[in-house]
């Protein structure tokens, strides 16, 4: 049985969308509405793209050998660029025009060349922070991969795809027990975010090869039996993003439900299925790269507005909002954008995109060396100097690690550190008030790269506003905690 050449998958739709609403949920912080492991819906769509792709662009070719190259990268061009590029230029105008300065998390013609070209997180991010619209971190990382796979990956094996991406998520796993990290490196030589997208896109592959591979060989269940396994794997997903932090490094547990939801509902098999396509679910996946792109831009204007706003209505205010939004702009920008764009680069041979693609990482290059290296050694005079304020001051705890309050941060320090210090997991508690919890999360130390002269590392984590006290302590394997405290902020 061979799958049809033009079939579109209406519920991975659906779910591309709900994987936005997810990392939005997670950035905005909403009081009472938070799901802690929803950040790694990022991977889910970067594995959901390699296997979109896989059907749309090379269903025909068992090895991918034969891709349109140009008609591929047009098209994923004016699927990505557009409305990057228009939020690069709203988020410049607010910064300058609301916030009075440009973004400060990086230097100004370093962060603003790197995200113009969409080469923002592959690498070049001598900082080791997300600068300007965070969530483009990914978009930079999907472009770079879809690049990589058509020039020098699309040779390969298909098994040999997957056990590089096994290999890839062994090696993020050893070196730092997670996935927390985007735009860090690894062994100060890889960029993580880099390797996750490229792990999920191959992993999406071998999804799609599988898929086709049950449909040749009638390989499917009742509808019975798809019914069961729908549930199963969408409510395992949902309860283990809310018990996230109740469990002991599982990030790579989200990778293995992934791939099993993805597998199953590409059949649109069972009940649930049914529901969500009368629904028109897959309408919300329309909108998704909009709610992707703007929720951050959003979340920066309602940080504006929160005396106006109180925290406990803002859910009920943002999400109209940005569903509107993300309508809009899919309907009068991003659609007829795309339209207009996918034939851009339909005259232009492979040796010219090598040649422009060649073009800007020489000159990223220069500017990383000449303004990258200075940001670096800024980045590194400001640790040492809050080190030098702060060690004078009273520790809130003190044992393996020695933690402070300084202003609106908590800055946990660990003496004589070494690479193995990284990926060290504590949880973090904020409350409002004694009875209510204003923000739970997990932290994982992580100092990117600088170390104080005296052989220490530093890692800080901001204290959400009107937080009254701070529960907090450290992970041991078996599920256990190894130590837990409370300190009130009005001492």
């Amino acid at each position: 049985m061979k799958p049809p050449v033009h079939k579109r998958f209406l519920i991975l739709d659906a779910f591309r969308g709900f994987a936005a609403v997810l990392v939005t949920l997670f950035h905005a912080h909403f009081s009472g509405v938070f799901l802690p492991g929803s950040w790694l819906a990022v991977d889910f769509f970067f594995m959901l793209s390699g296997f979109v792709l896989a059907h749309v662009y090379f269903y025909d070719h068992a090895d991918f050998k034969h891709t349109n190259t140009v008609k591929f990268l047009s098209h994923r061009f004016a699927r990505l660029y557009p409305l990057h590029f228009a939020t690069l230029l709203f988020l410049l105008l607010y910064f300058l025009l609301v916030e009075n300065h440009l973004d400060s998390k990086n230097s100004f013609s370093f962060s603003f060349l790197s995200h113009l070209f969409l080469i923002n997180n592959i690498g070049f991010n001598i900082a080791g922070t997300l600068s300007w619209n965070p969530p483009a971190w990914s978009v930079s990382v999907e472009w770079a991969v879809n690049l990589l796979f058509l020039f020098i990956f699309i040779k390969l094996k298909k098994p040999i795809l997957i056990f590089i991406a096994i290999f890839i998520y062994t090696l993020i796993y050893y070196a730092n027990l997670n996935l927390a990290y985007a735009s860090s490196s690894l062994f100060s030589i890889f960029n993580i975010g880099m390797l996750r997208g490229i792990a999920g896109f191959f992993i999406g592959l071998g999804i799609y090869s599988l898929y086709r591979y049950m449909l040749k060989y009638s390989l499917v269940f009742t509808k019975n039996i798809f019914t069961l396994l729908e549930i199963v794997s969408f409510f395992s997903i949902l309860i283990f993003f809310y018990f996230y932090n109740d469990l002991q490094r599982p990030d790579f547990i989200a990778l293995f439900l992934f791939v099993v939801l993805l597998l199953i509902f590409s059949f649109e098999g069972g009940f649930l299925s049914s529901i969500l396509i009368k629904l028109k679910a897959n309408k919300l996946g329309d909108w998704s790269y909009s709610i992707y792109l703007i929720h951050f831009p959003l979340l920066y204007i309602f940080k504006d507005l929160h005396a106006v706003i109180p925290v406990e209505y803002r859910i009920f205010i943002f999400f109209p909002i940005l569903f509107l939004l993300s309508w809009t702009i899919y309907t009068y920008f991003e659609r007829p954008m795309a339209k207009r764009y996918r034939n851009i680069f339909i005259d232009i041979n492979k040796k010219q995109i090598l040649t422009v693609m060649g073009f800007i990482f020489t000159l990223m290059t220069v500017v990383l060396f000449v303004d990258g290296y200075k940001l670096k050694m800024r980045e590194k005079e400001k640790i040492q100097e809050l080190y030098k304020k702060i060690e004078k001051s009273k520790p809130i705890i003190k044992n393996k690690f020695t933690i402070y309050k300084h202003h609106n941060k908590l800055i946990f320090i660990k003496h004589q550190c070494t690479q193995s210090d990284i990926g060290e997991k504590f949880f973090v508690h904020f409350h409002t008030d004694k009875s209510s919890k204003y923000s739970n999360k997990d932290f994982y130390f992580n100092y990117n790269g600088i170390k104080l002269e005296n052989g220490s590392c530093l890692s800080q984590v901001t204290i959400p506003p009107k937080s009254k006290r701070v529960i907090l302590g450290q992970y041991v394997p078996k599920y256990r905690r190894s130590w837990e405290a409370t300190y009130d902020f009005s001492h």
